[in-house]
This record gives structure tokens, sequence and C-alpha cells, in this order.
């Protein structure tokens, strides 16, 4: 996919059970950047759902959704795509509906016990739930 001077794209490798998440600057002549690979973020758990992913519009933040445990409960993190480095919390017990708003805040949606919406939050993507 191609967005604002960015080609984005995944690579499966054989023998990995998960994608490898990429993005190239403005050409495919230029190296790649790998933003997540999902093999290592499985790597050494019983079981890792990943996603949904979406990325701000300013290509600076990846909003990402993981479960380890098989149920529909999402955990969502955010990635500096600058540094390659996940923020430092973690919002748990989503339904997995993540928005980027603008290019610095993203909209989650809670997961109450029967699996439905509860609240929705806005959270600043470098700091905890606002």
């Amino acid at each position: 996919m191609k967005r604002d001077g960015f080609l984005y794209y995944y690579r499966e490798e054989k023998g990995k059970n998960y994608p490898i998440l990429c993005r190239r600057s403005a050409s495919m002549d230029l190296p790649e950047v790998v933003y997540m690979d999902v093999n290592e973020e499985a790597d050494g758990k019983d079981l890792y759902m990943f996603g949904p992913s979406i990325i701000n519009r300013a290509n600076t933040f990846l909003a990402y959704g993981y479960n380890l445990t098989g149920s529909m409960e999402r955990s969502i993190r955010v990635r500096n795509l600058e540094t390659l480095k996940d923020s430092e919390w973690t919002f748990h017990d989503s339904t997995g509906s993540i928005l980027w708003i603008d290019d610095e805040h993203l909209l989650v949606v809670e997961r109450d016990e029967q699996a439905r919406g509860k609240n929705v939050y806005k959270i600043n993507s470098s700091y905890a739930p606002c």
C-alpha cells in the first residue's frame, strides 16, 4: 500500500507462523524497515493472536492489538515508527476497536463482561489514557 511517501507491505518467511510488517520510504529501491516482526512478538508465548493494527496519518505511530489467551479481548499498544519502541502503557480489555482521530490521539473501545463495547477512551499515543 502506498501512503504519503511510504510503501507499506508485509512478507512471510518459510517456517515462520506470522507476518513481518515492513515499510520503505518513497521507493522499493530504498532500504526496508521492519516495524514489527510478529514472530518476535510471539516468541516464547503459548499463543499470540495479532491484530487489529492501524497507522496514524502522519506515519509516526502504529496502534496494534494482540491476545495471549484465545479469547475475544484485545490488549492495545502503540509503537513509535521512528524509534521502533512501544509505549510504556498497555490498554487491556479492549474489543479491538481502535481509531486514530489525529496524529497523536487514539480512540479505544473497552470491552465489558459480555464482550460488548462498554466505554470509549481517548488515549494520547505517548501517555496513559486521557
